[in-house]
Formats: structure tokens, sequence, C-alpha cells
């Protein structure tokens, strides 16, 4: 039997729950330098 290997090509999106929402928007765009 075959085994066929899948290869991760780029990831669309990641949701994390977190309890302050304008605390973990202003870590990812001042610190990281991300866009909401």
């Amino acid at each position: 039997m075959a085994v066929s290997q899948t290869r991760v090509q780029g990831v669309d999106a990641i949701y994390y729950r977190v309890e302050d929402l304008d605390r973990a928007i202003k870590f990812y765009t001042d610190l990281l330098g991300m866009e909401p």
C-alpha cells in the first residue's frame, strides 16, 4: 500500500480566542506590524 505525503503550501487564516480584544489587536498591530 502506497502512502502519499501532503505538503502545506500556505496558511489562509488562523483564529485565536482572546479575553481582551482591544489588547490583542494592539499587540498584533503595534508589536508585530500586522493589519486587522
